[in-house]
């Protein structure tokens, strides 16, 4: 369903070392791959890469969603260590949106925190979240904002950066519908964005 669907590459929160060998053996055949997460990789970094770095359904390596400056310096090693065992595959981390106050994020702006990301983590492509459309419409107006920063910074670094389309509901956002998805998509596609993420399949 997901490979007719358009997908290449599937994440989902795996625990464990067996449940990611699990989901590389389901994903055969399928033309999907997939992101790599589980405790060990954070435990025992080198030997979990090692594991699964030649496996031919293996997409990557999720570090972390949506950290804050002061966790930038640890997941640039986490990074630089997965890299030592592996510097063959894609390693993927998501930002917050624009709509989490600069101080939260331990940075002068939001841009800033693209910026010391990117100069920081060194992952070669920038992801981030944010989502527009809420139950009363579309309220943030701000996602334009959002997009201008992460396209300006990574432009400036010669970097990729992927964006996302809400397909779930949950609050305060409602069922997708196909406008919905259509404005998010094609809006992240106008400002550059080379890879299209769907939360959630």
């Amino acid at each position: 369903e997901m490979a007719e669907a358009g997908f290449n590459i599937s994440f989902s929160h795996f625990r464990t070392i067996e449940e990611v060998q699990q989901g590389l053996e389901a994903s055969k055949g399928t033309g999907v791959k997939i992101l790599v997460t589980c405790k060990e990789l954070f435990d025992d970094t080198e030997n979990t890469v090692k594991l699964f770095r030649h496996h031919p359904q293996t997409a990557g390596y999720f570090l972390r969603d949506e950290p804050v400056c002061a966790e930038l310096p640890g997941l640039a090693t986490l990074a630089e260590n997965i890299r030592k065992a592996d510097d063959t595959k894609l390693l993927y981390l998501n930002l917050f949106p624009n709509y989490v106050p600069a101080e939260h994020l331990g940075a002068a702006s939001y841009a800033d925190h693209v910026a010391q990301f990117i100069k920081d983590v060194k992952l070669g492509m920038v992801s981030f979240d944010h989502y527009p459309v809420v139950f009363e419409g579309v309220r943030r107006d701000n996602f334009y904002a959002n997009l201008e920063d992460v396209a300006a910074e990574s432009k400036k670094a010669g970097i990729p950066f992927w964006a996302f389309s809400l397909s779930t509901a949950h609050t305060p956002y409602p069922v997708a519908t196909r406008g919905a998805m259509r404005l998010q998509i094609f809006t992240n596609l106008a400002y550059g964005a080379q890879g299209i993420q769907y939360f959630t399949y």
